[in-house]
């Protein structure tokens, strides 16, 4: 895995070992939005395994997206997309010395890999093998079943991520018709329940070249939720072998790599790195080109099973709007998330995991290497990129700031199902208790819209932890010994609020200054009530400690001003 760049876009390029037989060159095409999210450590994973294979592959970021330079308003248009398609394309045939090239696209990246070869050919260029996966061609349905989901604003924003105008035209006049023909010399379709336009083009491809039609039934499962997303693996089995296929082709002269994979923004200078840690892990450097004198370096941690680049690309919009103020900051994958590989021996569950420490820890060592010792370090993490922060802080003297955003858990107990955690997080208690009295609560109970039942545990469970708090320890223990024999081990054992309050007090008497953010109606509230008391004066007393409640923002802090606010308490803690 090596970081390149390429007419301002950032990519990552997977070379084949010297011993590997040499096959056609492949260009990854991302989904769009939460799916690449959801989507972006399987593709990753399905790289390395075709590089392993004979085959160099690129996977990028489009403009506008991801770590590449531009925005939604400048940068983000699907002419812009099938420009650095084909650039794209010129670029791993110097790095590779390949000629023959194939593409792969997910959803609307299927759509882009599809135009970029109809480009190609009509310029007299050929693609070797086409890989469609539940590609969009029917524009429309696209843009009817994107603002289902939407928050109903305008520009049309999807989770954060908005979509200008001239995109939303070009795509809704997408059809199938315009595919008729085929533009590879052979196709690999992936083909979602909902697929019949796929399935009509079907036999007008298979009249003229070869097609591998395969079921794509999980669909949904795989572009989702980032969090509890499932690649298809049997699909992604047969797509690799599809690929391998061929026989092997003879290569050119490679391109030899030189200087550093960078991209130069207004204010900023990044860098990409594989960072000397497990396998690799994937780094984006962001650097301010005025950069101000001992201010601590930033390090944005996984939220969740989100890459690097945050939700909504809010790790990339942070990091580019510090180095504005002259912080410079380092935004990393953990091993089997993004576009970081996967650990040897990898824990069963990756979220809320100690087994990141290590990891964070010689993420630290990288800073400590590069801009050396006795510079400040301020950890950034939401949700249980939040824990893994915490854990590493308590005995990291380095991490003179915290910034912890929405953590659900400060203790993660052996066998905790992240899933049910999941189902059982919801709103904070206070959040349910108003709802509880209002008028359009009771209307959506009567037509089914809420879970009574779901609510119920929630509350049910919560009600444990209000027990624990106000128990003496006597009480606590015979608390807790009801709890194993009831079978609800949802919740950190009895002695857990003295631990953590006594870690976040070592911490603040060596000088650590901690902000601990909350949306209003997280659920993780209820947690740090536990540790701290319903008014958490037991935080705010201590040194260089602030609590922030933020009304009107959901757990990922999609609205602008949410994100807004977490930079300004981000860069109170480094001015």
């Amino acid at each position: 895995m090596i970081p390149v760049v390429f007419s301002g876009n950032r990519g990552w390029l997977y070379l084949p070992q010297e011993k590997a037989p040499s096959r056609e060159a492949i260009v990854f095409f991302p989904a769009f939005g939460v799916e690449d999210l959801a989507t972006r450590s399987s593709l990753a994973r399905l790289a390395c395994s075709l590089a392993e294979a004979g085959h160099p592959v690129l996977r990028f970021d489009l403009p506008g997206t991801g770590d590449s330079l531009g925005d939604w308003e400048n940068g983000a248009s699907i002419n812009a997309w099938v420009e650095a398609g084909q650039q794209a394309v010129h670029a791993i045939r110097r790095w590779s010395g390949s000629r023959p090239t194939s593409l792969l696209g997910l959803r609307l990246g299927g759509l882009i890999a599809s135009l970029v070869a109809q480009k190609l050919q009509e310029e007299g260029d050929s693609i070797a093998g086409l890989a469609l996966l539940a590609p969009i061609f029917d524009g429309r349905q696209y843009m009817r079943e994107l603002r289902a989901l939407s928050d109903g604003s305008s520009p049309l924003t999807i989770a954060g991520f908005p979509i200008n105008e001239e995109l939303r035209q070009t795509v809704a006049a997408i059809t199938p018709g315009q595919f008729t023909k085929p533009l590879a010399q052979r196709i690999f379709l992936g083909v979602p329940n909902t697929g019949k336009h796929l399935t009509d083009l079907e036999p007008r491809w298979r009249e003229n070249v070869p097609v591998n039609s395969l079921p794509y039934p999980d669909l949904a499962e795989h572009i989702g939720n980032p969090t509890m997303s499932r690649a298809p693996v049997e699909m992604f089995r047969q797509l690799q072998e599809w690929f391998g296929a061929l026989p092997p082709v003879s290569s050119a002269a490679k391109e030899s790599f030189i200087g550093k994979a960078t991209l130069t923004g207004d204010s900023y200078q990044e860098e990409g790195e594989v960072l000397a840690v497990e396998n690799g892990l994937a780094g984006i450097w962001c650097n301010p080109l005025q950069a101000l004198p001992n201010t601590p370096i930033v390090i944005f941690c996984n939220a969740g099973r989100n890459p690097h680049t945050g939700w909504a690309r809010s790790a990339v919009s942070l990091a580019r709007r510090l180095a504005e103020h002259g912080i410079a900051s380092l935004r990393f994958d953990l091993a089997g998330l993004g576009d970081s590989p996967v650990m040897e021996k990898p824990p069963e569950e990756l979220l809320y995991s100690k087994a990141g420490i290590p990891q964070l820890r010689a993420v630290l060592d990288a800073v400590e290497q590069r801009h050396g010792t006795g510079r400040a370090i301020c950890l950034v993490g939401a949700c249980s990129g939040g824990y893994l922060a915490f854990h590493e802080a308590v005995h990291d003297p380095r991490v003179g700031s915290l910034v912890l955003v929405n953590v659900q858990r400060f203790i993660w107990q052996a066998g905790t199902s992240l899933q049910a955690s999941m189902r059982t997080g919801g709103r904070s208690t206070t959040a349910y208790r108003q709802r509880a009295f209002s008028l359009d609560t009771w209307k959506r109970l009567f037509r089914g819209d809420v879970n009574l039942g779901t609510v119920t545990r929630v509350l049910a469970m919560r009600g444990w932890d209000g027990a624990l708090q106000a128990a003496s320890r006597q009480g606590r223990q015979l608390v807790s010994l009801l709890r194993k024999t009831s079978g609800n081990e949802q919740n950190p054992a009895s002695d857990t609020p003295s631990i953590i309050r006594e870690n976040f007090a070592a911490m603040a008497g060596r000088g650590t200054k901690t902000t601990i953010i909350y949306s209003e109606e997280d659920g993780g509230r209820d947690e740090f009530a536990r540790y701290f008391g319903a008014d958490s004066h037991g935080f705010t007393r201590l040194a260089g400690a602030r609590l922030v409640i933020l009304p009107e923002t959901d757990h990922d802090l999609t609205p602008p001003p949410a994100r807004e606010q977490l930079l300004a308490e981000i860069m109170a803690r480094c001015l």
